[in-house]
């Protein structure tokens, strides 16, 4: 998921080619974009997140009206096991994943597929953990990629 993303909120009068997307990982992207000489915004989206955060940037015409929009929770902080389990045992709206497996024979687990990078290797063993709490047995959790 990308968390920061640059909308455009009025089109050029004349069509412009964007330009001069720079990669660099973990640093802010460099470099110019002769093209549009000094007439130029550039904005820095952070892409490629759980895969080494790769800052690109976008140069627009500087007659564009460009905007960086951020999505609700974007400087939410990661959550470690504790606060998964926690999320688990104390969800919104419903009984504890403990409690709604207890008597359960199996258990299926949905999980994004690689466009959407939901760190699966953090959630899971937990997920996993609890349904073992609740008796289900190992070779009766499946898991199913939703593409």
């Amino acid at each position: 998921m990308v968390k920061e993303s640059a909308v455009l909120t009025s089109a050029p009068a004349v069509e412009a080619k964007l330009i001069g997307t720079t990669f660099t990982v973990g640093g802010a992207p460099t470099g110019d974009a002769p093209e549009l000489g000094d007439e130029v915004k550039r904005i820095a989206i952070r892409t490629h997140e759980h895969y080494g955060d790769v800052w690109e940037r976008l140069d627009f015409p500087a007659a564009w009206d460009v905007q960086v929009q951020n999505m609700a929770g974007h400087d939410a902080p990661v959550l470690g096991h504790a606060e998964i389990l926690d999320c688990l045992r104390s969800p919104i709206g419903t009984a504890p994943l403990l409690e709604l497996a207890q008597g359960k024979r199996s258990a299926l687990i949905t999980f994004d597929d690689l466009t959407r990078p939901t760190p699966i290797s953090v959630v899971a063993p937990v997920v996993v953990k609890e349904l073992l709490a609740a008796g289900i047995p190992s070779e009766r959790i499946v898991f199913l990629a939703a593409c």
